[in-house]
C-alpha cells in the first residue's frame, strides 16, 4: 500500500515538473485571421496550439487617472470606448490628456479561454 501511493506521488510529482520547466506559451504566427499560440508541455516532449484573436494597437487619450482605496485607476478612451486600466506601471508612466497607444493582447489559458491584457506606450 506504502509503494504504491509512493509511486503514485511520485509520478504527480514528476507531471508537476514537467508542466513546470516548459517554455511558456509564445506566439509562433497568424493562421485564418488569429493568432497562433504554441504551448509546450512535460519538459517540452509535446505541443499544443491554441487560437487567439489578434492583438489590437490603438491610439487613445488618457481621460482620468486616479487613485481609489490605493489602487490606481487610469482610464482611456479612443473616442468610442472607454478602457480602464489597473496598473502602477501605467499609472506613474502617463497624465491626463497624453495620447498613447494601447495594445490589447489575448493570452490563451485553455482552448477556449483567454485572458486580455494591455499594454501601454508612447
Amino acid at each position: 500500500m506504502k509503494k504504491t501511493l509512493f509511486a503514485i506521488l511520485f509520478l504527480i510529482i514528476v507531471i508537476i515538473a514537467g508542466e513546470l520547466f516548459s517554455t511558456p506559451k509564445t506566439i509562433i504566427g497568424q493562421r485564418n485571421g488569429q493568432n497562433v499560440w504554441n504551448v509546450n508541455h512535460f519538459f517540452d516532449m509535446y505541443k499544443t496550439e491554441y487560437f487567439t484573436p489578434i492583438n489590437d494597437t490603438i491610439i487613445v487619450v488618457v481621460t482620468s487617472k486616479e487613485k481609489i482605496l490605493n489602487k490606481p485607476i487610469v482610464r482611456v478612451s479612443d473616442g468610442n470606448n472607454v478602457t480602464t486600466l489597473n496598473s502602477y506601471d501605467v499609472y506613474n508612466y502617463v497624465n491626463v490628456n497624453d495620447t498613447v497607444n494601447l495594445v490589447t493582447s489575448y493570452i490563451p489559458l485553455s482552448r477556449h479561454k483567454y485572458r486580455i491584457k494591455y499594454f501601454v506606450y508612447k
